[in-house]
């Protein structure tokens, strides 16, 4: 599993979002990216994608122990 965070200030990441759903689809992984995108309106191409607005802490805890990779700005 890949998660993506870019926390919940005020700035919208659609270019990082993009950047990231763009390079798996180019690696046609069938990996889990679950992202937490904050106020981003960025839509997910990659199928299997779940994206949240905001998670809890304790929800962002388990997320990091799972990853295999984590991405964050």
């Amino acid at each position: 599993m890949i998660f993506l965070t870019t926390g919940t200030t005020k700035f919208p990441f659609n270019r990082l979002l993009k950047a990231v759903d763009e390079a798996i689809i180019d690696l046609k992984s069938k990996e889990q990216l679950v992202v937490q995108k904050g106020i981003s309106n960025y839509q997910f191409k990659y199928k299997y994608t779940k994206a949240f607005k905001e998670i809890s802490f304790d929800k962002m805890i388990d997320y990091i122990k799972k990853a295999r990779i984590i991405i964050t700005h």
